[in-house]
């Protein structure tokens, strides 16, 4: 049979988050991933099960299987399973694909994937990442297909031995249309969200150069390789203190143009209910209309329109064959 085909082969651009396992880089599209938990630390393996099975953990009160991408992949594990769970759909139900590190995501053009000349596991495709780095491309339905029978034996088996509260299939038809997908990020001490189909990269921070004058609301221009873009610093927008912790930078569309968000850190992507997005009564200064329900607890949605300043036409996107500003570099 021939290798899976998804959506993300007909569409000019795709996202994809880029994750680390053990020593070596993989993408997956990120349209096919419905959630990224970041856990408190790797499942316990349960008893008498294949090597490939990492454990099982609950996610809002409902059991999830948890895979070693390590295993699948071939490779040993030297420390274990990760602790970063990549949740997919299905036939039997959600399951998640345990990886060591997210790196960052990417949207890179369906004209610049490459087919390796001989497929190597479960990888048929690749591209070179902005750092000119190999990274082999997994699709989740390709990876688990051989294993839908021994995952059904796997919650039949561990639903009767009552591991780790029991895995129990669910329902994964659900619809996806009344569902929406954010990324929660830490600003300094707050947590606030970005609706995902807005971000086309994570990197990490670049040095900045200082822009004259007010810098038209942005605090520098930032050299991500193969364009020069403007950057807000986020923690100084929502008046965080910017300590000397790494920071990392979001590159989004503003207007058809990238433009950066510097933020302390990047937390996790949720697939949410579109009830859970709920108006803000109040228009306050902030660059927020909305907040996302997430557990007990209410997180603002940024609204990019109201964060960010328009463009200048001078800087906007400015490619490494134009003149950039000639400013000496901001002192951080």
């Amino acid at each position: 049979p021939g290798a899976a085909v998804t959506a993300a082969a007909y569409l000019p651009a795709v996202n994809y988050l880029i994750v680390r396992v053990g020593s070596t880089t993989y993408a997956f599209a990120a349209a096919e991933i419905a959630e990224l938990i970041q856990l408190p630390s790797a499942p316990r393996p349960p008893r008498q099960a294949p090597d490939w099975v990492a454990g099982v953990f609950e996610h809002r009160g409902v059991p999830v299987i948890a895979l070693s991408m390590a295993r699948l992949l071939g490779g040993d594990l030297e420390d274990g399973p990760g602790a970063i769970a990549l949740l997919v759909d299905d036939q039997i139900g959600q399951v998640a694909l345990m990886v060591d590190a997210l790196v960052g995501i990417e949207r890179v053009e369906t004209s610049m994937l490459s087919n390796l000349t001989q497929r190597v596991g479960v990888v048929r495709r690749y591209f070179l990442s902005a750092d000119r780095a190999v990274v082999g491309i997994v699709t989740p339905s390709a990876l688990l297909a051989p294993l839908v029978q021994a995952l059904a034996e796997q919650c039949d088996a561990l639903t009767t031995r009552g591991d780790a509260a029991a895995a129990v299939r669910h329902d994964s038809t659900r619809a996806r249309t009344d569902y929406r997908r954010i990324l929660t990020l830490r600003v300094g001490t707050e947590v606030v969200a970005l609706a995902l189909e807005r971000v086309e990269r994570i990197l990490p921070a670049a040095p900045l150069t200082s822009l004259p004058g007010d810098g038209a609301g942005f605090h520098g221009l930032a050299d991500i390789g193969d364009v020069v873009v403007p950057v807000l610093d986020l923690r100084v927008r929502l008046e965080q203190a910017v300590s000397r912790e790494p920071a990392v930078l979001i590159i989004v569309l503003l207007d058809a143009a990238p433009a950066g968000i510097l933020v302390s850190e990047v937390l996790r992507i949720e697939d949410l209910p579109v009830d859970a997005f709920v108006p803000v009564a109040h228009l306050t200064s902030l660059p927020v209309v909305q907040t996302v329900r997430i557990g007990e607890g209410h997180v603002p949605l940024l609204l990019l329109e109201r964060l960010l300043p328009n463009t200048p036409a001078s800087f906007a996107g400015t490619g490494r064959n134009q003149a950039a500003p000639q400013t000496e570099p901001r002192s951080r």
